[in-house]
Order: C-alpha cells, then structure tokens, then sequence
C-alpha cells in the first residue's frame, strides 16, 4: 500500500506547486484589474485594443459580400477610428481579445484577461518542462521565478504581446521534450502549432527557434533530425513563421529599417562605405553597450539575484553536459545576439524578455541540484520573495481623464465629428469613444492626421496647412463639434496653432481633467473639451486624406460615407 500512497502525495503536491506557481503568475499580472485607467503610455497597447475591437465588428458587420467591400470596410474603420495598426501590429493578441469583448464588452478589464490567462499557462508549461527535467522542486523554482518576473507581469499589466509570444514559446518547448522523451507524433503538431504561434503574438519570439533545433539534436542526434517527421516539422514553422515575418517586415518596412541598422550595416548593406572591420567594431559596440546596459536590464527582468544563480545554473548544466544546456543555452545566447543586432538599446527590458523563461529554468535546475543542502533552499526562496516584492516596482504609469473626456464628448453628441490632439496618447481617446458610443455614430479625427502627418520618429513628419488662420475654416469644413486636447504645448508647430486658435479663439472650454499619470510628459497637464460654437454637419463634399507612413499607404476617404455608417449594421 505504501507505493500508490506515495504515487498520490507525489501527484497532490506536484499539482500544488503547479496552482501555486500559476496562481502568482495570475495575480502578479492582474494588478489593477478593473481600473480603467491602469494603463501603459507606450503606443503599442491602443493599438492591439482597437485592432482586437476591429475584429468583433468586422464579425458582427460581416462586410464580405466581396474583396472590395471588405477593404472599404477595413478603410473607413480606420478613418473612423485612426488607431488600428492592422499589419504592423502581430495579429495574435489581439484575436486573443476578441472573445473576452464579445462577452464581457468593450473594457481595457475585459482586453486584460487574455494576457493574465496566457502568464499563467507560460509558467504553467515551464513547470512542466523542468520538473519533468529534474523534479517538481525544480519545476516549482522555475515556475516562480517566471511567475514572480517584474518585466513579465508589467508587459502583461500593459497589454503587451510579449507575454502571449513568450508562453507559446515555452509550450513549444515542452512539447519538443517530451517528443524526444515519447516519440509520439502528435506532440510534434503541438509543438508547430506553438512555435507558429509565438511568431505570430510577436516575431521576435522566432529567437528560441534555433534552441529547439539544438535541443532535439543534443536528445536525439543529427541524423535523427533528417529524418522525415522530424525534418518537415521544422521546415513547416520555419515557413509559416517565416511567411508571417517576412509579411510583416514587408507591411511596415519603415519599422524594419530603423530597427536592422545594425544589420543591414554588418551585411553590407553601405557597399564601399563599411570595411570589414568597421563592421566588427560596430557589433562589438553594440555587444558592449547592450552588456553595460545588462544590470538594469535583468534587474528590472527578474531582479539580479535571480539572473545571477539563472547564468550559474546554465554554466553548471553545460559544465555535467547536460542535454537542456543546449535548449535553455541557446535560448539565451540567441536572445542576447537579437538584441545586440536589432534594439539599438531601445526598450532592452522588453525586447530581451525571452530568455526570462530560459533563466527561470536554469534557476530552478540549480536549487534543486543543491536542495540537499537548506542555505541554497533558503537562498532560493530568499530571491523569490525579492522578486515577487520587486513587482511593486511597476512603471505602468496611468492614464486617468481620458475615458471621462470620451464619456462627455459621445453623450452630447455635436457636429459630425470631434477631434483628438495630443504629442502622448495616441489611440485611448479613441478607444473609450468606441466604448462609450455602442451605435458607432461617432467620428474620431486626429489632429496628426488632418493638419500634419506623424510617423514613428516625430509627429509632424510632413505639414498640411501653412497657417493657423486655416485651422478654424478646417475645423467648419470637417463639421467638428468638439476638440479634445492634452494641454500642453505641443513638438509640433501645427498642432501648437491648433491650441492658440482655441485658447483665443470663439471656442467654449466645457471640460477640463487632470490627467492622473506617473508619465513626465503628462504630470501636471490636463485634457480640455472645447465646443467648436455653431458645429453643424460636415460639408458634402468633405474628404478625409489620411496618409499612413509607417504602412506606406494614403487613404481618401468621403467624410459623407462615414456620417452614414456604410457597412455598419
């Protein structure tokens, strides 16, 4: 009797690590669920909530009667809504979102869950992995590190895609291992599906990919690898992963550019203007500055502590020639070589956040290969807890005022449209208005779209009018009834003629917040309503020319099409 007794307490205690470890990573990463105004001032997150918005409604409006009708749909969405980023944007997280919207409604809570959900289930596969590798104390270590990881849980807080990116990336890996560890086949569909997955929540996440393959090389040898089930899985992800990458790359070519400087530079891509060692000297600057930059940046990650007994756990794995040294090595290397050749130290915490669950592992490799001895188990969970109580650290920085602002503007609805201008927020504004107005009869227009052109470097990339005197006739034309403004002065001269035009202007200021955030751009500013007096219906033949630089596209799009729903059920 005592061996299936045994069999159960093992089972309820490996269980009971697996809920401890996702319930942190949950908790961690729902923090400040349910504010509204919890919110990241990065410009990506408006972007997956109003793309994950544009999907529910293309599903419900079902414009697919032709091709033509859906791109007229996809324009004058946008051109209602200029916060999508339809192809320059991963599509994952936000097809993740949809459900959630369709049941709970349009709510940054609702657009959270999946995030929360998909914490859980990376750390969840990572315990997995290295309990199956070393035992459930192990798994448990590196369960917690990952959960507890400060740069995880503020990417998840932020509606980010990183985490969805890096929890596939380890499902993948557990389903490769216990492939080698089975042979059963079907793993190695689930391990596609994974892989292809976490190319599309973010294509940074294709840095684990060479891990895998040396992965199931160390476990199962080279020749192994040739062999047919083995040999088209890996072309069928490096295909599909590699379509959508290229696909992407192909639709925002400006973002590809800035960030492959490096690259483009080291492959030669300036023929007779780099030698070779000016191009040797240029990867290792960039090697050195991202190293110099590597205490902030695995400190902010999952605290020093735990980064360094995560690099002596790997050095200790390849050390006893361990197979998963190849796996959660590699998985390292790669990221610290993406990131010394594409980030430019821009962003380093969050572009370098996939080794976290490679490190994570190694942690808990580590403790358990010292377990025997209680000062290693005391330092373990001595880090842990550093870790856990470093998440109070978060840099979400709040966005409070801007729903009250989209509140007020689409329950007294003047004109046929209103206008947004601000140098910060970018797509919040537009997405409460889409919150607040279920009837979609709301107009947003971005100032930076209609009186200067913003692209990723400056916000005034290319001006529209010469004048401030064209500001007002402008507003007429394209029958405002109210502007919505971060007031504050603006980068852009334009936008600045914007602002003293209703500062001293026939304006009536009607509402005025101030804008809660711990944002230095924002402290100290408010969000002013102002009515434009006598708004009426936008001239017949007004047209919108929205031009896209960042997508290389210019839409003109009837401003009448838009006053009358087309396409809207």
């Amino acid at each position: 009797m005592t061996g299936p007794v045994g069999t159960t307490v093992s089972t309820r205690r490996r269980w009971a690590l697996a809920a401890l470890c996702v319930s942190i990573a949950m908790v961690l990463a729902g923090r400040g669920l349910g504010d509204e105004a919890f919110l990241s001032t990065h410009g990506d997150p408006p972007r997956y909530m109003m793309n994950a918005m544009f999907i529910l409604d293309l599903v419900r409006d079902w414009p697919f009667e032709s091709f033509d009708a859906l791109r007229e749909y996809a324009t004058l969405y946008y051109a209602r809504y200029p916060a999508l980023s339809l192809g320059h944007h991963p599509p994952l997280v936000s097809i993740l979102q949809v459900p959630f919207l369709a049941v709970f409604g349009p709510s940054v809570t609702a657009l959270r869950l999946p995030l929360i959900l998909a914490s859980g289930l990376g750390v969840l596969f990572l315990y997995l992995l290295v309990t199956d590798l070393y035992d459930e104390w192990a798994g448990a270590a590196a369960g917690l590190a990952m959960a507890a990881s400060p740069g995880l849980a503020e990417l998840a807080q932020g509606v980010m895609s990183e985490p969805p990116a890096v929890a596939a990336g380890v499902i993948a890996a557990y389903c490769l291992h216990r492939f080698c560890v089975t042979g059963r086949r079907s793993l190695l569909v689930w391990f596609s599906l994974a892989a292809v997955l976490s190319a599309l929540a973010k294509p940074n996440a294709v840095v684990a990919f060479p891990a895998f393959a040396l992965y199931a090389c160390a476990r199962l040898g080279w020749r192994r690898l040739l062999k047919p089930d083995l040999l088209a899985t890996f072309v069928v992800v490096a295909v599909l992963a590699g379509s959508f990458v290229g696909a992407t790359a192909a639709i925002s070519s400006i973002n590809v550019r800035r960030s492959t400087a490096i690259i483009r530079a080291t492959a030669g891509g300036a023929p007779g203007r780099v030698s070779e060692s000016e191009r040797r000297w240029l990867i290792w600057r960039a090697a050195g500055r991202v190293s110099a930059d590597l205490p902030t940046v695995l400190d902010r990650q999952v605290t020093l502590g735990v980064a360094a007994v995560g690099l002596l756990g790997l050095m200790v794995m390849a050390a006893r020639r361990r197979p998963d040294a190849w796996l959660f090595g590699a998985w390292t290397l790669s990221t610290f070589v993406f990131v010394v050749l594409l980030t430019q130290r821009q962003e380093i915490p969050r572009y370098g956040v996939y080794w976290v669950p490679a490190l994570a592992a190694a942690f808990g490799a580590l403790v358990s290969l010292g377990r025997k001895s209680r000062i290693v188990v005391a330092l373990a969970g001595v880090l842990l807890l550093v870790e856990v109580g470093a998440n109070a650290r978060s840099h979400i920085q709040g966005l409070d005022g801007y729903e009250q602002a989209a509140r007020y503007v689409t329950a007294q609805p003047r004109g046929s449209t209103v206008m947004f201008s601000g140098d910060v927020d970018t797509g919040y504004f537009i997405f409460f208005v889409r919150k607040h107005d279920p009837q979609r009869r709301q107009i947003v227009l971005r100032s930076d779209k209609i009186f200067t052109v913003s692209d990723m470097r400056r916000i005034d990339a290319l001006n529209l009018i010469e004048a401030q005197d064209q500001v007002g006739p402008t507003l007429r034309r394209l029958g405002v009834g109210y502007v919505v403004i971060e007031d504050q002065p603006s980068r852009a001269r334009v936008l600045e003629w914007l602002r003293a035009e209703l500062q001293h202007g026939p304006y009536v200021e009607r509402l005025r917040v101030p804008i809660g955030t711990t944002d230095r751009r924002l402290q100290g500013v408010d969000l002013v309503v102002y009515e434009v007096p006598g708004a009426v219906r936008a001239e017949p033949d007004a047209r919108l020319d929205l031009r896209l630089p960042i997508v290389s596209q210019q839409l003109d799009v009837p401003l009448d099409d838009l006053i009358a729903r087309k396409h809207l059920r």
